[in-house]
C-alpha cells in the first residue's frame, strides 16, 4: 500500500504544486490589499479561498479516481499484484494526505492575515483558547477528517458499482451519480430511523469548563450525538469499503 501511496503522490504532485502555489499567490495578494480594504473583507475572502480550494481538491480526488475506472491509467493500476483493500485504502489515504496538506497551507495564511489585520489577535487567540473545550476541538479535527473518508467511500464505492454495471463512460457518470443519490437517501432515512428507535445521546460541551455556569445560564447543552446512528455509519463505512475493494480487485475488467 505505501508503494502505492507514493505512486498516486507523486503521479500527481504537479497538481498539488498548483493547488499550493493558487493558495499561496492569492493569499499574498489579499496581503497587499490590507488599509486599502476592510479588515473582515480580507478576512473573509481568505476563508472563502480555503473553502474553494478545499472543494477543488476533493473533486480533483473524485475525478481522479473515476479517470482510473475509465482511461487507460487504470491499466497499470489494476495489474499490479495489489489486493482490492490496498488499492482503494491507497486512494482513499492519498487523497487524505492531498487535503491535509492543501488544508494546513490555507489555515496557515489564514493565520497570517488574521494576524496582519487584528492588532489584538494573541489576546482573541488567548481567549478563543480559554473559553473553547479542548474535547470539543478534537471532535471536530477527528469528524473532518472521518466525513472526508466516510464520503470517498461513498462515491467511489457508486463509481466502482457503475463502472461494472455500465462501461460508457457517459452513462457510467450519469449512473454513479444517480447511485450516489438513491445511497445518500437510503442512509439518511435508515439514520433518522435508527436515531428515532435508539434515541441515546452522549453530549460533548463547545465551551470549557469554566463557563459552565454561563452555560446553564443561557440554557446551552453543547452538542448532542446519537450513538446508534454514530455506530450506525461506522458499520456502513467498513460495508462499503469493503464491497468496493472486492469490485475493484475482481470485477474491473479493463
Amino acid at each position: 500500500m505505501l508503494n502505492l501511496i507514493k505512486y498516486e503522490l507523486k503521479g500527481y504532485a504537479k497538481e498539488l504544486i498548483i493547488s499550493l502555489g493558487i493558495i499561496i499567490v492569492l493569499n499574498l495578494l489579499l496581503l497587499t490589499r490590507i488599509k486599502a480594504w476592510s479588515n473582515e473583507g480580507i478576512v473573509s475572502l481568505s476563508c472563502m479561498i480555503t473553502f474553494a480550494i478545499l472543494i477543488v481538491v476533493f473533486v480533483w480526488n473524485i475525478a481522479l479516481f473515476s479517470k482510473d475506472m475509465y482511461k487507460d491509467s487504470g491499466y497499470l493500476l489494476f495489474t499490479l499484484p495489489e489486493s482490492g483493500y490496498s488499492i482503494l485504502g491507497a486512494k482513499l489515504l492519498t487523497a487524505l494526505i492531498q487535503n491535509v496538506i492543501v488544508g494546513l497551507t490555507a489555515i496557515l495564511f489564514n493565520f497570517i492575515i488574521f494576524t496582519q489585520v487584528a492588532n489584538d489577535w494573541k489576546e482573541i487567540l488567548s481567549k478563543v483558547s480559554g473559553y473553547l473545550n479542548p474535547g470539543f476541538v478534537i471532535l471536530i479535527i477527528v469528524s473532518a477528517v472521518v466525513y472526508i473518508v466516510y464520503l470517498l467511500t461513498i462515491i467511489y464505492f457508486s463509481i466502482s458499482l457503475s463502472r461494472v454495471a455500465i462501461r460508457n463512460r457517459k452513462l457510467g457518470k450519469l449512473s454513479a451519480f444517480a447511485i450516489f443519490v438513491v445511497l445518500s437517501i437510503i442512509i439518511g432515512q435508515l439514520l433518522r430511523i435508527t436515531s428515532k428507535i435508539f434515541p441515546e445521546t452522549f453530549n460533548v460541551n463547545i465551551v470549557s469548563s469554566k463557563l459552565q455556569n454561563v452555560m446553564v445560564m443561557y440554557q446551552m447543552h453543547g452538542i448532542d450525538i446519537n450513538i446508534a446512528s454514530l455506530i450506525f455509519e461506522v458499520i456502513i463505512l467498513i460495508v462499503l469499503f469493503i464491497i468496493t475493494s472486492y469490485i475493484l480487485e475482481n470485477k474491473i475488467d479493463l
